[in-house]
């Protein structure tokens, strides 16, 4: 959750950059192989919820951009 914070945010959200991850690592003075694992898991963790989040966003827009489903005329006939 930490690192979330440190992505780039536009028309959507960026990835959480490499040089965050490493200096989060640095900061916890994780040694190498640590640091190569914490890498390695935020990163695949990192893609999943950027997933999720573009899927959201698609199914939104959808639902925006779908037709409004025909009413029946109110008034005099």
């Amino acid at each position: 959750m930490d690192l979330t914070t440190c992505r780039q945010i536009g028309m959507s959200a960026g990835p959480i950059p490499w040089t965050a991850v490493q200096q989060y690592a640095e900061t916890d003075r994780l040694d190498d192989e640590e640091t190569r694992m914490l890498h390695a898991v935020i990163r695949h963790m990192d893609n999943a919820w950027m997933g999720y989040h573009q899927d959201k966003q698609k199914h939104e827009m959808g639902k925006s951009q779908a037709k409004p489903s025909p009413s029946r005329a109110v008034g005099r006939r």
